[in-house]
């Protein structure tokens, strides 16, 4: 009689299991696109105030942090010019 060592019967049961939610997950990603596919062919005016709002805040962004960046750099200038004449 010749035993399978234990380690492949585990081996299986991971792949087994691993397919399995695979499969669920993909299944799952793909009924919430369609649901999303549906929404954004039923409110396309939603979905464009939606993407508007998110590029502004993404402009102001960053515009704010290019000033912040801006005003450490004018101090960092200033810094070293007063170094220099003292």
């Amino acid at each position: 009689m010749i035993l399978i060592p234990n380690y492949i019967i585990q081996f299986f049961i991971l792949i087994t299991t691993y397919v399995v939610l695979d499969f669920i997950s993909l299944i799952g990603y793909a009924l919430l696109a369609q649901k999303l596919i549906n929404w954004i062919k039923a409110k396309p005016k939603t979905i464009n105030t939606i993407s508007a709002s998110v590029l502004v805040i993404i402009a102001s962004y960053n515009n704010y942090k290019s000033t912040i960046l801006d005003f450490f750099l004018l101090i960092d200038i200033k810094m070293i010019i007063i170094k220099f004449y003292l």
